[in-house]
């Protein structure tokens, strides 16, 4: 028998609304709030729980990583705008930050 480390995520969101001057400043009072502990999560605000695999080697990496660029190619196709700017940015905040800084 083998042991397996897995990982278990829980994801818990809210939304508040922060008045600010611009997104980037909203942003940063909410992470003010949060850190002060002034927004706390709560168990009503859970949304998922992933679990996963935690560090697997993996034996062949290039064929996996091929793979892995093949299937990402072709999802990405599908991809709405709010899960294109997780995929790039990390968040649909950052994706605009990023773009108003082009414009």
């Amino acid at each position: 028998m083998q042991t397996y480390d897995i990982e278990i995520t829980e994801i818990s969101t809210r939304i508040v609304q922060i008045d600010a001057n611009t997104l980037v400043e909203a942003m940063e009072i909410a992470g003010l709030l949060y850190k002060r502990e002034e927004i706390q999560l709560e168990s009503s605000d859970h949304k998922r729980t992933e679990i996963d695999i935690a560090q697997m080697k993996i034996h062949d990496h290039d064929a996996m990583n091929q793979f892995l660029k093949k299937k990402a190619l072709a999802t990405i196709e599908v991809l709405d705008i709010e899960e294109l700017s997780k995929l790039a940015f990390g968040t649909m905040a950052s994706a605009i930050v990023e773009f108003e800084k082009q414009t």
